[in-house]
């Protein structure tokens, strides 16, 4: 579908009701592209100066159009007045209200999820960490926090050290209350370095929280490859990787370093 245009208008006066005098600025925080007919729209500034009354009208694309990447951002909009300092604001233009004023817009504070949330995130850990008895713990750093009604793609890549055979290693997902989904899971076997051995397993959705097993070598590393999807509901959350050992028998089973979890929004 093609990008919806809206008229955005506006109305500024001085302190004493006197018509403002200067300029005003929307700058697009991403660039908007069109999945369809490939129509890219730029993030330059769109700057529009005040008429002798202080009002101002710009055509503006929605931020929310059917078919766009990303499929939501939003505008800065800055005013440059003649005796008062910058000041910047943030708005999401919906497609569908057709003429608007500023006023009546949708305002986004600069904290906004919107503004701060990326819509891939990769998250990567620095450091290794032990599991030191058959208990699942939490994993320090890959966890992803989930607001409200989020929808997310998920991958974790894990990496585990050598370790006691006897002991091997568990892990589990867990999700918040409320929140549904599915995943599956590869980990190639260690008697061979082939990668086609390995296959994935499809896990249902009530699965979540529940405990598999890896098995571990004296003397070679091995891997975890987990995708999946979670539809959270409306308490948030976590989406957290869980670990332990299966046997203890003294030794640690780790997850290493460089071990991540890569995250997409669903629109």
């Amino acid at each position: 579908m093609a990008l919806i245009q809206v008229t955005v208008t506006g109305s500024i006066r001085d302190p004493e009701g006197n018509a403002g005098k200067g300029r005003v600025i929307f700058q697009l925080l991403n660039e908007i592209a069109e999945t369809d007919s490939n129509e890219i729209i730029s993030r330059r500034p769109i700057v529009k100066t005040l008429d002798a009354s202080g009002d101002f009208a710009v055509d503006l694309y929605a931020t929310n159009s059917t078919g766009s990447v990303p499929p939501v951002t939003a505008y800065k909009y800055t005013t440059s007045l003649e005796g008062a300092p910058l000041e910047e604001r943030f708005f999401i233009l919906d497609g569908g209200v057709g003429n608007i004023s500023i006023a009546d817009l949708l305002e986004i504070k600069p904290g906004s999820d919107l503004l701060t949330s990326p819509i891939m995130k990769i998250i990567r850990a620095t450091a290794d960490e032990a599991a030191l008895d058959t208990t699942l713990q939490n994993d320090d750093i890959l966890l992803y926090p989930l607001v409200a009604n989020e929808k997310i793609s998920f991958e974790f890549i894990i990496f585990w050290g050598t370790g006691v055979e006897a002991d091997d290693a568990k892990w589990a997902l867990t999700i918040p209350a409320g929140a549904s989904g599915s995943y599956g899971y590869q980990a190639v076997p260690l008697a061979t370095t082939d990668p086609l051995v390995g296959q994935y397993a499809s896990v249902a959705s009530t699965a979540f929280a529940v405990a598999h097993n890896v098995g571990l070598d004296a003397t070679l590393e091995t891997m975890t490859i987990i995708k999946g999807i979670v539809i959270n509901g409306g308490t948030a959350g976590n989406l957290q990787f869980q670990f332990a050992k299966v046997a203890d028998s003294g030794a640690d089973s780790i997850r290493k370093t460089n071990s991540h979890l890569i995250v997409r929004r669903i629109f």
